[in-house]
Order: C-alpha cells, then sequence, then structure tokens
C-alpha cells in the first residue's frame, strides 16, 4: 500500500545519506605526525580537509621527545561540519 511505499522511500534516502561524505577539517601543529586509522597516514600540516562518510573514526598523532594523543571523533550526517585538532604538546 502507500503507507509501505512511503516507509521504503524513507529507508532509501537513509541508505543514500549514510555512504554520503561529509568534510572534516583537522588543525595540528605541522610537528606532529597524523594518522587516521584504518585510513592511513596524513602526516603532518597545520590543516587538512578530508571528506569521511559517517561513523566514528580515531586520530592519532606521534611526535619525537612528546606523548603519543588520540582524538576520537564521529561524523554524523545533518550535523554540523567536524573539525578536529591533534597535537602532541606534553614533553615527556
Amino acid at each position: 500500500g502507500p503507507r509501505l511505499q512511503q516507509q521504503i522511500s524513507r529507508l532509501q534516502d537513509l541508505m543514500r545519506q549514510a555512504v554520503m561524505p561529509i568534510e572534516v577539517e583537522i588543525t595540528s601543529d605541522s610537528q606532529t605526525q597524523v594518522t587516521l586509522l584504518k585510513t592511513g597516514l596524513l602526516g603532518n600540516f597545520l590543516q587538512h580537509r578530508l571528506s569521511l562518510t559517517p561513523g566514528h573514526y580515531i586520530l592519532v598523532g606521534k611526535r619525537n621527545g612528546f606523548r603519543d594523543v588520540r582524538r576520537e571523533f564521529d561524523v554524523v550526517f545533518n550535523k554540523p561540519p567536524v573539525s578536529v585538532n591533534i597535537q602532541c604538546s606534553e614533553k615527556i
């Protein structure tokens, strides 16, 4: 019936949104080596933009002589763009 068609249409819209990349901005200090787990090395930078599908992500920052840092963040459809800062600042 029409109600089932409406539900199917809504589900199809949600499935399209679930794989739609969303822009993420990552800032650092250009001295921290940044890796996005399960994706790869992003390198050293002040600002980096990339498009990620909705999900949970973990950034790891490494720098010689400093404690490693981790930043976890979520990319969610229909939410404001994500901005994450990661830098190693605690000397060891």
